[in-house]
């Protein structure tokens, strides 16, 4: 059965918020163990008591917990060099129940004694947004701490990454093709180092249909107006147009709006 959530702790302040835990190394007390320090963000509600972190070395299959209480970073020892590590964060308010868990993140500390990369945002640069239209090619840049060069970026099934440019900040700027049949919806951001660090953050970049729903090389205000017509409404209901479903989750409303206007007055070259 699914776990309810608290009540003073809405599944939507979970998902947004815990989206930013992150992995930083903190010591090492022997060659081949060390700690990581894991965080995140939260509104703090009436009701929550506390968080506790799962982790393990398998996605989905998180073993090991360790109870953090109302802070919002914990130190997680005793880790493996050269292991891939999971973790997931949950909620819980005073009677115990539990929220949904957070989107996995994925850490695997190095050989030696340098940090793992973290990835803290990624943005396609032309719309300077979260979201990457399918059938083109964007630059996306991507920050964070701890990249090598020589890193190289994965986003998932399907999406094709060229070698990322380091900047003289120590950010990545990778060159991504999507292609046009990947499914819409966010996609993971990982960063693997040559001495095989590995960092990852969920849910970072967004694929999205095309917002030029008429296929005309631009969008503009009559994709608006196909936008205006379908508003709030669901598939199979009579308005409905999946071409404006941006975020294909079968609802026209406020997401689609905005990744519209993320793009909004953009020409596409080479389209079909």
């Amino acid at each position: 059965m699914e776990r309810s959530l608290p009540a003073a702790v809405p599944k939507s302040l979970i998902v947004a918020g815990l989206l930013a835990l992150f992995a930083t190394l903190v010591s090492s007390s022997v060659a081949s163990a060390a700690t990581l320090r894991l965080s995140w963000s939260s509104d703090s509600e009436a009701d929550l008591s506390g968080y506790r972190l799962r982790y393990g070395t398998a996605s989905g299959a998180l073993d090991y917990e360790v109870d953090a209480g109302r802070a919002k970073s914990v130190d997680v020892i005793g880790l493996l060099r050269g292991v891939t590590y999971y973790f997931s964060v949950f909620a819980y308010d005073a009677s115990g129940n539990e929220s949904a868990p957070s989107a996995e993140v994925m850490a695997r500390l190095t050989t030696d004694l340098s940090a793992p990369p973290i990835v803290e945002s990624a943005m396609e640069m032309t719309s300077g947004s979260i979201y990457a239209v399918r059938l083109f090619a964007h630059l996306i840049m991507i920050k964070g701490q701890n990249f090598e060069p020589g890193a190289t970026v994965d986003l998932g099934d399907g999406i094709v990454t060229a070698p990322p440019i380091r900047t003289a900040t120590g950010d990545l700027v990778v060159r991504v093709t999507v292609p046009a049949n990947a499914p819409p919806g966010p996609r993971s951001v990982t960063v693997f180092n040559p001495d095989l660090g590995v960092g990852s953050g969920t849910e970072m970049l967004t694929i999205v249909k095309s917002p030029d729903s008429n296929a005309d090389c631009t969008v503009d205000i009559m994709d608006l107006n196909t936008l205006a017509r379908a508003w709030n409404e669901e598939t199979g209901e009579a308005r409905y147009a999946p071409t404006v479903d941006l975020d294909g989750d079968d609802y026209v409303g406020p997401e689609d709006l905005t990744i519209f206007v993320s793009y909004f007055g953009r020409e596409f070259t080479g389209c079909p």
